[in-house]
């Protein structure tokens, strides 16, 4: 393990919850999700397993090669991601990063 980095939300910047600074992985349970396409992504491990733990089960709407396809799929608003906090240092045009109260970590 290198690093323990919290999971945070990146959203369409037009999305509804756009304006919160602190958004519950509760909020996105009907939220189409944009995942990692790896089926040995810890990543999408992590994010299942949080949103397990909120009580739903991620709807995978598109899935991504890696994080500037993935970002880009946000940006375009087909949907949300949920990643670890280093992906901050990636900004991109319309896709905000909020922090998620209740998302846990991933050991990276």
């Amino acid at each position: 393990v290198i690093d323990t980095e919290p999971l945070v939300l990146a959203a369409p910047a037009d999305h509804r919850l756009a304006a919160e600074p602190v958004v519950s992985l509760a909020d996105l349970r009907s939220e189409p999700f944009i995942e990692y396409a790896s089926r040995d992504s810890a990543v999408n491990d992590a994010v299942l397993r949080s949103c397990k733990q909120a009580g739903f089960v991620p709807h995978r709407e598109h899935a991504a090669p890696g994080t500037a396809v993935l970002l880009a799929l946000v940006a375009a608003g087909l949907g949300v991601a949920v990643l670890p906090s280093s992906v901050r240092a990636l900004p991109l045009q319309g896709v905000v990063f909020r922090d998620l109260a209740d998302a846990g970590t991933i050991d990276l």
